[in-house]
Order: structure tokens, then sequence, then C-alpha cells
């Protein structure tokens, strides 16, 4: 038997070899170590590499985020030290469009992420999730790098999905590898990681 948790209402169980509503068979979970404590937890090397992982993408995110408003005006062929009004720079306006982007691809990344990590568990692992929004989270920073202001558009949006992604993997990997029964603790304590 398996116990398949619901939310905060309880769970269903169900056998190993039966069928779900989708009509696949149950993936195999992965084994849980059991229901860890915090310390035991971080003395862990799956604990300490979900949490710098989490660490380098969040942080990733939040640096393009609250310097959105700079990255734009560093893109712009101004000879230094020029004093020119906000209002005479051109896409300047943009800055707040490309937070409210983030903002709408960080939504759609945690519901996509989820969703997918589910459906495709019995093929693909969910700790490859996380190492795939880490590289995407890489690859939109070298993206940042090497373009123009046209351009980031793009790569708002899959920073975006790639910020969102983590969020909604990270959780899910602490109660598969550390369990339930202490999952407050261990993730607020993997929340620290992209605290500023």
């Amino acid at each position: 038997l398996v116990f398949i948790p619901l939310g905060t209402t309880g769970g269903l169980i169900v056998k190993q070899n039966s069928y779900l509503a989708l009509g696949k068979p149950l993936p195999e979970l992965p084994s849980v170590v059991g229901n860890m404590g915090i310390l035991k937890a971080l003395r862990t090397l799956d604990f300490w590499l979900i949490f710098f992982t989490f660490m380098a993408i969040i942080g990733g995110g939040i640096t393009i985020l609250n310097n959105m408003p700079e990255l734009v005006n560093s893109l712009l062929p101004f000879p230094p030290n020029s004093s020119i009004e906000t209002k005479d720079i051109p896409y300047a306006k943009y800055s707040s469009t490309f937070v409210v982007l983030f903002s709408v691809f960080n939504t759609i990344g945690r519901l996509a992420s989820g969703f997918l990590s589910d459906y495709f568990l019995d093929k693909v692992p969910r700790v490859t999730w996380l190492v795939f929004i880490a590289c995407l989270m890489t690859v939109t920073q070298l993206y940042f790098l090497l373009t123009d202001i046209p351009a980031i558009f793009g790569g708002v949006v899959l920073q975006g999905i790639a910020y969102g992604g983590a969020f909604a993997i990270v959780p899910t990997l602490i109660s598969e590898y550390f369990g339930l029964k202490h999952f407050g603790a261990i993730y607020g304590f993997a929340v620290l990681a992209p605290a500023r």
C-alpha cells in the first residue's frame, strides 16, 4: 500500500499495482530515507545539494528582479556621467513591464513545473527537474549578458519560469527525501537559502 497525500485534508491509500484515473500505473516512489528530523537532515549531502542549488537559482532570479531598472539603463548607449531625465530615456517605461512579465511567468513556472514533474514522474525523476531549472536559470543569466533591450523580453519570461519552478520543485523534493513528519522545520531551514 502507498499513501498519497492530498492537501491538508488527508490522503489516499492505494495498492502499488493499481491504476490511477489517467490510466497509468502508479510510479515507483523514491525511497524516502525516513521521517528525518532537522538535525539528521542537515547532516546529509542531499539536503545541502538541494539547499545550494535553490540558493543559486533564486539568487539569480531575485538579482534580476531587484535590479531591472539598472539592467535596462545599463544597456542604453549613453555616455558615462551624463545627466538625463528618466522621461527622456528610451525603454525606461519597460522596467515595470519586465517586473510584471517576470511575476506572471513566475506563477506559470510554479504551476507548470509542479504539474509536469507529477505527470512525468514515472519517466523523469523529480530531481532532474531541479537540474533542468538550474540550467534554465544559468542560460538566461548568460542571455542577459549578451542581449540588448528589445530581446530582454524573452529572457525575463524564461527567468520567471525558472524562478517559479524552483519554488514548486524544492518543497516536493524535501518531502520525498526527508519525509513529512518534520517537513515544516526542514523546509523552513531550506528557504533560508534565498534569503537576502
